[in-house]
C-alpha cells in the first residue's frame, strides 16, 4: 500500500493522458476560497520534482 504524503506536499495524481499532477494549495484569494497551483510531468518523479524545485 502507498504510504501518505505529509501536510503541505499537495496531491499527486496520474491523468487520464498519461502525464503526472501535482497539485498544491498556495493561500487563500481574497474571497476566501483556496488558490492552488499545478505542476506536471511525463513520470511522477518529474512532476514531484517541479514541485519542489518552486516552492521555497
Amino acid at each position: 500500500m502507498a504510504g501518505k504524503r505529509s501536510n503541505g506536499e499537495g496531491t499527486l495524481r496520474k491523468r487520464p493522458n498519461g502525464r503526472w499532477e501535482c497539485t498544491m494549495m498556495v493561500g487563500y484569494k481574497d474571497d476566501g476560497t483556496r488558490r492552488y497551483k499545478s505542476f506536471y510531468g511525463k513520470s511522477q518523479k518529474e512532476a514531484t520534482r517541479r514541485l519542489y524545485a518552486d516552492t521555497p
